[in-house]
């Protein structure tokens, strides 16, 4: 057998991966631990650090460490694959969950923060006593909840907003109190723009076999009145996941401050062994590939790939913009009870921010014995432009709002800001749909693949979940 003969089956299959977010990391790994194929990584991120949306750090003061995640502080543990990584990680022993006394939400009724009725999810209620007691809701809306059972299924076609459905099943008054505001935070979007197919297909299932009452109680029971944490986070923060993915990547070339230009067919790629497309870099680098997968938000990789085919998909994959707004304060400072996780804002009380975050009554281990450490949410749908102003206005727009409602006296230990341009994808109904036409369109060319925030769901679970299936085609090649 000719040596060149002998390559052609020894040859690894490069693959260069653009972006360093969760999808990026997560899929190096899994490409790089792979047994049954020889496979070259290079990961290429344009910030000088990896991670994403995933930031954190710890900030020193003269209490002690506050541990602070910039955006996502968490997952949901019902989608199982960021926790299976974390455990294939070492890190199992690092998961935590939220504060078992502290899971109650706040809602801002009137100008004040009120409790949630327990037995609420997304506004479907499961416990009948905690809805008839509350005065957050009429009695019109209490009714127009529990008769959920009896209102016909919807014809909603291939989708639907996850507004328009909740408000035609459970009523206008609490879609627009309790879940227009949630997904304002989600999202930094409209609930009537969010696919409900994309953000919670499960509610169309359970209406198709029963009802969002009946299928949330069922539920309810079969937890025997536990109150199980919905979130997953680690000990250190959410940077502990970015931190050790990052150390795990022996074998991967990874690449920061390198931005991604171009990405072009290689002369001769129908050769065997040669690559087929070549990836340039700002610094002037050329990457040769096999395979390459866009792991960035769409509005970043859709300029590369619109140069390789301009008939390719892209049409209303839009992204919501929201900064976050931190404060630590000695527990003396703040008068609230800060019992729960924190508080969502309906859209009628006409505040400066989306919500709020009681980050050490959440988590333990946020903030040293005796201070608190809050956030504040800004910006989102119709007020987007709020994340170009300066740190100060961010700041003094936050700390105002949460004096108001936390009653806080005395000045901040620090305040923080952090910014999240075009980072929240807000999937519109027939989302799934176009990405499949995406997908299928890009396999008109061989080797190049898109995944991650934005495509098949937005939560850490997901852009896992998609790093593992493209993992699988690329090996499966």
């Amino acid at each position: 057998m000719s040596a060149e003969i002998a390559s052609s089956f020894t040859a690894p299959t490069r693959v260069v991966i653009i972006g360093g977010g969760i999808t990026g990391l997560a899929l190096a790994r899994k490409l790089q631990e792979s047994t049954a194929k020889a496979v070259e990584v290079t990961l290429l991120e344009a910030a000088d650090v990896l991670g994403g949306n995933l930031r954190g750090e710890i900030i020193p003061s003269k209490f002690g460490d506050f541990i602070v995640d910039h955006g996502p502080d968490s997952w949901v543990i019902a989608k199982p694959e960021a926790t299976a990584l974390c455990q294939e990680l070492g890190l199992g022993d690092a998961l935590i969950e939220t504060t078992e006394a502290n899971r109650g939400v706040f809602l801002v009724h009137q100008g004040e923060l009120r409790p949630m009725p327990e037995g609420l999810a997304l506004g479907i209620p499961t416990r009948v006593r905690s809805l008839l007691t509350t005065d957050l809701f009429s009695w019109k809306a209490k009714a127009r909840m529990l008769l959920e059972p009896l209102v016909p299924k919807g014809k909603w076609g291939d989708d639907v907003s996850v507004g328009e459905f909740l408000e035609r099943r459970i009523g206008i008054e609490p879609t627009e109190t309790l879940v227009a505001p949630l997904l304002g935070g989600i999202f930094a979007g409209d609930a009537y723009e969010i696919s409900l197919k994309t953000a919670f297909p499960q509610f169309l299932a359970d209406e198709k076999n029963s009802s969002l009452v009946r299928a949330a109680m069922k539920r309810r029971k079969m937890l025997a009145g536990k109150k199980p944490s919905a979130f997953h986070s680690l000990r250190g923060g959410i940077r502990q996941l970015v931190d050790t993915l990052a150390a795990s990547l022996t074998k991967t070339a990874v690449r920061t401050g390198a931005r991604a230009v171009a990405v072009a067919r290689s002369i001769d790629s129908d050769s065997q062994n040669k690559p087929r497309w070549t990836v340039s870099t700002d610094a002037g680098e050329s990457f040769p590939a096999d395979h390459v997968v866009f792991t960035g938000p769409s509005w970043s990789s859709k300029p590369l790939l619109d140069a390789i085919d301009a008939t390719l998909p892209w049409e209303q994959f839009q992204f919501g913009s929201a900064a976050t707004a931190f404060f630590a304060f000695p527990r003396s400072a703040v008068a609230h009870s800060l019992q729960g996780t924190g508080f969502i804002i309906p859209k009628r009380e006409g505040r400066g921010i989306l919500a709020g975050t009681w980050v050490s009554s959440k988590w333990a281990g946020r903030a040293p014995e005796g201070t608190v450490l809050m956030r504040a949410f800004l910006g989102g749908k119709g007020n987007g432009a709020l994340v170009d102003e300066s740190d100060e206005v961010l700041a003094s727009t936050g700390l105002a709002e949460l004096r108001k409602l936390l009653g806080i006296s005395g000045e901040p230990i620090f305040s923080r800001v952090y910014r999240f341009k075009d980072a929240s994808p807000n999937p519109r109904p027939g989302h799934l749909e176009r990405v499949n036409a995406l997908r299928t369109a890009l396999g008109k060319h061989p080797g190049l693949h898109v995944a991650g925030n934005g495509y098949d769901g937005a939560g850490i679970p997901d852009c896992v979940r998609q790093a593992n299936t493209v993992a699988a085609q690329i090996l499966a090649g």
